[in-house]
């Protein structure tokens, strides 16, 4: 979309933005702005395979965090977790043979890929 939200198609909507952004006065490549959907999709679709399972995640997490699990086609595992604060938070990840640590720093996405 460009700064002032265009184009919308009828009836589509208003106050929603996109992932890039462009200035409308230059519609340049210098003028791209990545917003946060843009990492929010990065983040996501270098984990998350097509036709990936979602998994249940934990619900003891930290106030303010989220976290999603996912099995991979090819039997890899991915998470995707969003801190919400403005503190660093750890997060422990636990799979069937494998547990690690995820540190989301503030206001931040994290991502993580393997196999057991």
């Amino acid at each position: 979309l460009d700064d002032e939200g265009a184009p919308n198609r009828p009836g589509g909507c208003r106050t929603c933005f996109g992932a890039i952004e462009i200035s409308s006065e230059s519609y340049s490549y210098d003028s791209l702005d990545r917003k946060s959907h843009y990492y929010n999709i990065a983040h996501c679709s270098k984990v998350i395979k097509a036709d990936a399972w979602r998994v249940a995640s934990s619900e003891s997490l930290p106030e303010g965090v989220e976290m999603v699990g996912f099995v991979n086609p090819d039997s890899s595992l991915a998470v995707v977790a969003a801190n919400h604060t403005n503190e660093v938070q750890q997060v422990v990840v636990q799979g069937a043979k494998r547990e690690f640590t995820l540190t989301l720093q503030p206001r931040a996405i994290a991502s993580a890929r393997w196999t057991e």
